[in-house]
């Protein structure tokens, strides 16, 4: 009896931990590329990402890793992406909006809460080829909206 005890606590351990290694394996390949905003119908998008998929079925248990990821400015699209799909189930998105910035248009897109806070993804059109981003304000921003919602810190 005192080993079928400690194989089975043996067996979750390692499978704790195996579960870990996957959740920083899939966080590691995301990128704000697996995001495609379309330009030729308003407010549309895809997203094509099996570790973000797969991240998403892990659900809330892995709130701080995502945290975590949410201050790279290369993943944070898909990170906040991975946990509206967590904490709400659904991802609204809405845009664009148009502000001239210097000598070229910034486009404004929102990604979020149908009616709460959102993440702002800017985009720039040079020679017919956009430049999808986020500024360092609205990291920060969309940071502390994830560590007060999720009660984290």
């Amino acid at each position: 009896m005192k080993h079928l005890l400690l194989s089975i606590i043996l067996i979750l351990t390692l499978s704790h931990a195996q579960s870990q290694l996957f959740t920083d394996s899939y966080i590691k390949k995301l990128n704000n590329s697996q995001f495609t905003i379309y330009h030729d119908t308003k407010a549309h998008f895809s997203v094509n990402s099996t570790p973000a998929n797969r991240l998403v079925k892990q659900g809330k248990v892995i709130t701080e890793k995502l945290l975590k990821a949410l201050n790279d400015k290369d993943k944070v699209i898909m990170v906040h992406y991975i946990l509206c799909q967590i904490y709400f189930n659904h991802v609204s998105f809405a845009g664009p909006k148009e502000s001239s910035k210097e000598e070229h248009t910034v486009y404004k897109y929102y990604l979020g809460e149908e009616k709460g806070s959102g993440l702002i993804i800017s985009e720039t059109k040079k020679n017919g080829n956009y430049n999808m981003y986020v500024e360092e304000e609205d990291i920060r921003i969309i940071h502390d909206y994830w560590k007060e919602k999720t009660g984290k810190k």
